[in-house]
């Protein structure tokens, strides 16, 4: 079967084909674009089985979850246009949704996921919620984004690529799989939970041979502020909680702070080169900015899982090298963390660093 468009043409369920233009039930093959029109409900009563190109859900538009199950719909891109609204529909029992972003099969490997929220999105309601999890084995970026209202349960950003980035201190920062949170000038995003395992983010700084270098390859880069209800988990990644020049943002975390997996790296490493410096996978900045300011209150703890490997650590910076020249270490701007619980990193090695 070909790939097809499917236009809502009344409201309707997901696999009723008297929904759509032309009949049928989208997510029959993989690559199908779904949009649903204006004063359209369509109820998601199934789990797709093939990932669709795209879902955009247009101004008066509404694509709902169902309430007799748990369903999964996956899509590379998803759009919720200005007046339009993903919501779900409340069970008499708990429910957990998933809408997950992933490439087709077909993609190019650097190819982009993105879920791209210019209306309303409600992913929590009682006895119901919808996990958003970006799921990809390439480089590409995922980036969740817009200028609506979020109301999230649980956001994963997972990428499991094997291909890492340049071992030496010269090559300049590798983006292709940057982790996009937010854009300059969108909406503040709240969530229940925040997941992050970046297998190819790093980060490298060496002072050896001047200039001074600092590279960010791959982070996870939030441009908004955050309201995590609950707890923020970084497995392994580059997370900084302010790349917006110019900007002041204040992030809150209702629960805790749990930084590392057995895959944290802090290291000092030797290039090919013979240059040496700093090299690590696992931590958080609260800005890499020019005249930035982040604020960043945890209700609950900072910590670190108990580490065994060798070169096992984790990184707190409270202003990243980048947030001066990115060649050296001056800063234009400021960060203030406060921790209302405990720090304890007694299983791993800490670096904390104030620019």
């Amino acid at each position: 079967m070909a790939q097809t468009t499917y236009n809502s043409i009344a409201s309707g369920n997901w696999n009723s084909t008297s929904t759509w233009s032309p009949a049928g039930v989208p997510g029959s093959v993989e690559g199908d674009v779904v949009v649903i029109n204006t004063g359209h409900i369509v109820t998601l009563n199934v789990s797709p089985s093939n990932t669709l190109a795209s879902v955009t859900v247009n101004n008066g538009g509404t694509l709902r979850y169902g309430s007799a199950a748990s369903y999964t719909l996956k899509a590379r891109d998803v759009t919720v246009n200005f007046g339009g609204t993903i919501d779900l529909l409340t069970s008499a029992f708990f429910l957990t949704h998933q809408l997950q972003l992933e490439p087709l099969s077909t993609d190019p490997a650097n190819v982009a996921t993105t879920f791209q929220n210019n209306g309303t999105v409600n992913f929590v309601r009682p006895r119901t919620q919808c996990n958003t999890i970006f799921l990809r084995s390439t480089k590409g970026q995922q980036s969740l984004i817009g200028t609506g209202t979020f109301n999230l349960s649980e956001v994963a950003m997972l990428n499991t690529s094997t291909v890492l980035p340049p071992d030496d201190f010269a090559p300049l920062p590798e983006i292709d799989a940057r982790q996009i949170i937010g854009e300059p000038g969108g909406s503040a995003i709240t969530m229940q939970n925040l997941l992050i395992d970046n297998a190819v983010a790093r980060v490298r700084g060496t002072t050896s041979t001047p200039p001074t270098r600092y590279r960010e390859d791959n982070p996870t880069l939030v441009y908004v502020p955050l309201t995590i209800t609950q707890d923020i988990f970084l497995q392994r990644g580059i997370l900084i909680l302010n790349k917006n020049n110019g900007s002041s943002l204040t992030h809150t975390v209702g629960g805790n702070i749990q930084i590392g997996s057995g895959n944290s790296i802090a290291e000092v490493h030797t290039d090919v080169n013979g240059e040496s410096g700093a090299r690590h996978n696992t931590g958080i900045a609260l800005v890499s900015a020019a005249n930035a300011t982040t604020t960043l209150t945890v209700t609950g703890n900072v910590s670190a899982p108990s580490l065994s490997h060798t070169n096992e650590g984790v990184v707190i910076a409270l202003v990243a090298p980048a947030s001066g020249t990115g060649t050296n270490d001056a800063s234009t701007s400021g960060a203030t963390l406060t921790v209302n619980g405990n720090f304890n990193f007694s299983g791993a090695r800490l670096g904390l660093v104030g620019n």
